[in-house]
C-alpha cells in the first residue's frame, strides 16, 4: 500500500510559491449539521486540552479536502468551471472517513500578523483514494 499523505503527493516536487492572499481550488466534502456539530465540540475539547489560543473556522466552512489543486493570486471563471465539471465527474456510494490524528499547515501570510498554523483533523486512509 502506498503512503498517502493529505499535504504532499510525489508528483510534486517541493512546495510551490503560495501567492500572498491566495484563492484556493480544492475538492471536498461538506459535512452534515450533526457531522459540523459534533466537529466544532471536538474542536474546543482539542484546544481547552492543549492550551491552543487562536480563533475557530466559522461552522459553514467546515470541510473535509480531497485533494488540493491549486493556489491562484486571483481565480478566474474558467478555474471555477473546470474544477466544478471534475467534482460533477465524481460518483460514490455512501463511505465513512475516520480522522486518526491532528496536523497543521503554514496558513495565509498576513502583513503585520504572526504567522497562522491551523489546526485540522486528518485521517490516514479513505476509500476513495486508489490503494495500489
Amino acid at each position: 500500500m502506498q503512503n498517502l499523505s493529505q499535504t504532499v503527493f510525489e508528483f510534486i516536487g517541493g512546495e510551490p510559491r503560495r501567492p500572498q492572499r491566495p484563492e484556493r481550488i480544492f475538492l471536498g466534502l461538506l459535512p452534515d449539521d450533526a457531522v459540523r456539530n459534533a466537529a466544532r465540540v471536538i474542536s474546543r475539547e482539542v484546544t481547552d486540552e492543549l492550551g491552543l489560543i487562536g480563533s475557530s473556522l466559522d461552522i459553514e466552512r467546515y470541510h473535509t479536502t480531497i485533494l488540493h489543486l491549486s493556489d491562484r493570486k486571483r481565480l478566474r471563471s474558467r478555474d471555477q468551471y473546470a474544477a466544478g465539471l471534475a467534482a460533477m465527474a465524481v460518483s460514490l456510494p455512501p463511505f465513512e472517513v475516520v480522522y486518526t490524528r491532528l496536523g497543521s499547515f503554514p496558513g495565509a501570510p498576513q502583513k503585520g500578523r504572526p504567522p497562522e498554523h491551523p489546526l485540522v483533523l486528518l485521517a490516514d486512509r479513505a476509500p476513495f483514494w486508489n490503494s495500489t
